[in-house]
């Protein structure tokens, strides 16, 4: 696999993870606080600190960082599953869509510092939490679904060909 196809799959993948989880995280901080802004406004703790209080509101500031510092993991996350995906020359499928979300919920809650967890914990029940969880697996699984593993021509040497 190119380098190239590598970084559209990752783009491609961490675009699908940054939907299915601010889509979830949105829907979820609805239910449980009334607010769809909540719990991504949460996420930004890993800028400001534990000591500052997120507004429940939309907030210009608070849910933008939220965004950006969600779909940066989630970039992340994405690099890191096509780069597993590329070394053992796999497709993935939805069981590696649900062992790769079970990791990054091990990563994000029992080895990284207090500081850099996902924060919406700090809104969101457990049952909540476990739903995102199911969103991001759901996405690595859609990803697995139409990632390019070098199978198809490259177009770019199909037309010069």
């Amino acid at each position: 696999m190119t380098w190239k196809r590598f970084l559209l799959n990752t783009l491609k993948t961490s675009a699908l993870l940054t939907a299915a989880t601010v889509g979830s995280i949105m829907v979820a901080s609805q239910r449980e606080t009334g607010s769809p802004w909540s719990a991504i406004n949460s996420v930004t703790h890993v800028i400001d600190g534990d000591e500052i209080s997120q507004p429940d509101d939309f907030s210009p500031r608070a849910t933008t960082l939220g965004i950006v510092a969600n779909t940066s993991a989630m970039v992340f996350w994405a690099a890191a599953f096509e780069g597993v995906l590329t070394l053992t020359k796999s497709r993935g499928n939805t069981a590696t869509g649900i062992a790769a979300s079970v990791f990054a919920y091990i990563i994000d809650y029992h080895v990284v510092p207090k500081r850099l967890t996902p924060g919406i914990e700090k809104k969101l029940s457990g049952r909540a939490i476990f739903a995102v969880y199911a969103a991001l697996a759901a996405g690595f699984a859609a990803a697995s679904e139409w990632r390019d593993n070098g199978d198809t021509p490259d177009p770019e040497i199909a037309i010069h060909a």
